[in-house]
């Protein structure tokens, strides 16, 4: 599995996240409306298959995830996307990563607290 950094998703990685039925390219969050394919992220991806996803938005002391996917559960990939963030936002030196989720949302919860992230 090959983990790619890019600055907004590329056609190739967009029209193979539009044909999955799961997949929205907007998302509301707290801090405003997003168009995902717009923002920076990261892609889980292996012989031009996306099996995940995460996007972010850069602020002054820190990233906000706006927005992680993995296709494939419970294979480590939702746990490699975060390391992956977090290297990012060292890189940048950014002293915080921001991440929103509701309390309805059980598997977010349990994935973050799994993760140490709160």
């Amino acid at each position: 599995m090959e983990y790619k950094e890019c600055k907004k998703i590329d056609s190739l990685i967009y029209s193979s996240l539009l044909e999955r039925e799961d997949y929205d390219n907007e998302m509301v969050v707290s801090t405003g409306r997003y168009t995902l394919s717009e923002l920076p992220c990261v892609v889980a991806i292996k012989n031009n298959n996306v099996f995940g996803l995460l996007t972010y938005q850069i602020y002054d002391d820190y990233l906000e995830i706006i927005s992680i996917d993995s296709f494939l559960e419970n294979k480590g990939i939702g746990s490699e996307l975060l390391k992956k963030i977090e290297t990012i936002a060292l890189d940048l030196n950014k002293k915080m990563i921001k991440v929103i989720t509701t309390n309805e949302n059980i598997k977010a919860l349990y994935f973050y607290q799994k993760t140490n992230i709160e």
